[in-house]
């Protein structure tokens, strides 16, 4: 800096010369905006420097904004529509099969009482066992049953002889009637007292076979065939008819029943299919199928679920189906016939329910609602299709209503 354009310094005590005050602020002050001129708004520095900020930054963002949507626009353009492959819907014969769960139970089960008061004597068999009818399971404390019987037999021949006393007094009456040593009305009494002692000796027979009955009741026996349950006493326990726990339940397993339940809409072709004969069950267990035969057929469906109840039977030697178990049963209800089937695959389900894809002759997508009727034989049986129409089995995945596809049938030749 030369000599002519330094500021001079101010001394102490003078006033500045104003000459050299304007000569620094023209040169240390920007040109523009001008500062206190007359007539014009003063904008501070800080509050310019922001606006200018913004203004610089929104360029840059509307700049990326454009360039972005440009670099979209090219990849769109360049992108391939997915490949879809096509399969025509079929029409097939098939069996109406109709699955089910059922609950395994018995045909026969009963609970061992005691008829009579007494004490267990012995126990003859084991718990869990197999047992056959009339088998010896329990014997109970005779107690005075024999004395009950033997007194019972001698009232009754006691009554025997009175009657055979009677019965000659009455012939030595009609003798003596025909002779008139005595009058009609003693042989009359004497025919009566005939008859009042065949009454007593009848009543002293059933007395006989009364008491016999109960002493039976000492001798438990099985009353079917079957397995045993848990025994709820053991030997010198005093059992009586009124207990509130039975001293033995025993189950037939051989052979066995499976209830169950099929909604309202299969009755008609399951009543058909048992009128022609044509209705199987298969019992679907860990140690292979058992076939069975509908045994049972309820009178009303029930209107809390609608459903109606049945009961089929299987012969069950190696004891494959356990009483309170579950397992899966397949009715076959006679045939299914036209029945419209896809590959499983082909079919969606969304919202509003099952539905599959179709594409049009312009490679548009578009989605039609079917029927799901369930998968039989590896194949998917629907409603709602006629025969021979192109479905998309693979790549339905990918795509959505309205998309542009290409396709490809089954065989593998791509479509442009």
């Amino acid at each position: 800096m030369d000599a002519s354009t330094r500021t001079p310094p101010l001394s102490r005590g003078l006033r500045p010369d104003r000459s050299a005050c304007v000569h620094v602020s023209s040169r240390f002050l920007p040109a523009w905006p001008p500062m206190n001129l007359p007539g014009k708004s003063r904008i501070p520095k800080r509050r310019w420097l922001l606006l200018a900020g913004l203004a610089a930054g929104g360029g840059l963002l509307l700049a990326y904004a454009l360039s972005g949507d440009k670099t979209d626009g090219q990849a769109n353009a360049g992108k391939v529509p997915p490949l879809v492959e096509l399969v025509s819907s079929e029409v097939a014969d098939l069996p109406h099969i109709v699955e089910a769960q059922g609950h395994v139970v018995p045909i026969n089960e009963v609970e061992v009482r005691p008829q009579i008061d007494g004490t267990v004597s012995t126990l003859n068999f084991g718990e869990g066992q197999d047992v056959t009818a009339g088998q010896l399971l329990f014997v109970l404390d005779a107690g005075d049953a024999p004395a009950l019987v033997r007194q019972a037999r001698a009232k009754y021949e006691q009554t025997t002889a009175e009657l055979a006393e009677a019965r000659r007094n009455h012939a030595r009456s009609q003798e003596l009637v025909a002779s008139k040593y005595i009058s009609p009305s003693a042989l009359d009494a004497a025919a009566s007292k005939v008859e009042v002692l065949k009454a007593q000796q009848q009543a002293a027979q059933a007395e006989i076979e009364s008491s016999q009955v109960k002493a039976g009741y000492t001798r438990i026996v099985a009353p079917i065939s079957g397995r045993a349950g848990a025994v709820s006493v053991r030997r010198g326990a005093l059992v009586r008819p009124s207990d509130a726990v039975s001293l033995v339940r025993i189950v037939q397993m051989d052979p066995i029943a499976v209830e169950f339940s099929v909604p309202e809409r299969e009755l008609a072709a399951l009543t058909h299919a048992l009128g022609n004969g044509e209705a199987e069950v298969t019992a679907e267990t860990g140690n292979g199928a058992m076939q069975g035969t509908i045994v049972f057929t309820d009178n009303t469906i029930d209107p809390t679920t609608g459903t109606i109840r049945l009961k089929a039977q299987f012969d069950n030697p190696e004891h494959r189906l356990w009483p309170g178990g579950f397992v899966r049963l397949r009715v076959a209800a006679g045939l299914k016939r036209d029945a419209v089937v896809l590959p499983p695959q082909a079919l969606l389900e969304g919202p509003e329910g099952h539905f599959v894809y179709q594409v049009d002759a312009q490679g548009k997508v578009h989605a039609r609602p079917v029927n799901f009727a369930g998968v039989q034989d590896g194949v998917a049986v629907v409603t709602g299709l006629e025969a021979g129409e192109s479905i998309v089995a693979e790549g339905n995945q990918s795509i959505r209503e309205g998309m542009t596809v290409r396709t490809r049938s089954a065989s593998g030749s791509a479509a442009p």
